[in-house]
């Protein structure tokens, strides 16, 4: 009982932008600290997403999208050269990411609307 409101405190804080703890994702960094601290995006590194997010949709592999970024001479978040399983985890977290932070704010719309009932 304890563990699963924990588990559901963390990722309600972390879909509405604050930093739970772990690790943080490409694309993001921590702003602040103690209970105040909050995840916010680089901006070169969300082009980078936004960039292999339009080429996925465009039916390019996650090999070629690797390629093409080391190609570019696009660092990877540990400064070494992209491999397929990084931009598969990055996009899939990206999904994830996405979809909990939807069902996040329905349930919230679902309370306020019982709590106005």
């Amino acid at each position: 009982m304890v563990r699963k409101r924990l588990q559901r405190g963390r990722r309600l804080k972390h879909a509405r932008g604050g930093y739970a703890g772990g690790a943080i994702g490409y694309g993001q960094r921590v702003a602040g600290a103690g209970k105040g601290a909050q995840r916010e995006g680089v901006p070169a590194d969300l082009d980078v997403i936004e960039r292999m997010r339009a080429r996925r949709a465009e039916g390019v592999s996650y090999a070629n999208i690797a390629a093409e970024l080391n190609a570019s001479g696009v660092p990877s978040a540990q400064g070494k050269r992209w491999h397929a399983n990084a931009v598969r985890r990055i996009l899939n977290r990206e999904a994830f990411v996405s979809s909990v932070v939807s069902d996040v704010e329905s349930t919230l719309d679902e309370r306020e609307g019982k709590s106005s009932a």
